[in-house]
This record gives structure tokens, C-alpha cells and sequence, in this order.
């Protein structure tokens, strides 16, 4: 159990670096245009 909400946790704070990650490339793109 404990290992379960442990993963959930660590895949719920890769997702939102993964996101902030997209929205600066995306940034950087429309930047760059």
C-alpha cells in the first residue's frame, strides 16, 4: 500500500515537471517565431 502511494506520488510530480517542461518549450518556440 504504502509503495502504491508512494509511486502514484512520484509519477503525479514527473507528469507536472513533464508538463511546466512543455509549456516553457512551447514558450520558447513561439518566442523564437
Amino acid at each position: 500500500m504504502y509503495d502504491i502511494k508512494n509511486t502514484i506520488r512520484l509519477c503525479s510530480v514527473i507528469f507536472n515537471l513533464c508538463f511546466l517542461a512543455k509549456r516553457i518549450c512551447l514558450a520558447s518556440i513561439s518566442a523564437c517565431q
